[in-house]
């Protein structure tokens, strides 16, 4: 079996799901949900929270995905 776009496209979908491709309703990828989601926190332990992210599970192992949701979180976090 080989594997070759697929891959490739299931990650954008996951980062970046602008066309609803993975039908939920919401989901915006995960770089959106994790900011989302730590704004929803005491605004006291936010820098913590962000700068203290873990990813887990078959989907982190990726080829530049740790890196990607690096780059991409501080650009769409508020800032401080």
């Amino acid at each position: 079996m080989t594997i070759g776009s697929q891959r490739v496209t299931l990650l954008e979908q996951f980062i970046n799901n602008q066309n609803d491709t993975l039908k939920q309703p919401g989901f915006t990828g995960l770089p959106n949900m994790a900011v989302e989601v730590i704004g929803k926190t005491d605004i006291d332990i936010r820098r913590d929270l962000f700068s203290n992210i873990i990813l887990t599970g078959g989907n982190s192992c990726y080829r530049g995905f740790p890196e990607r949701l690096q780059r991409q979180i501080p650009e769409i976090a508020p800032p401080n």
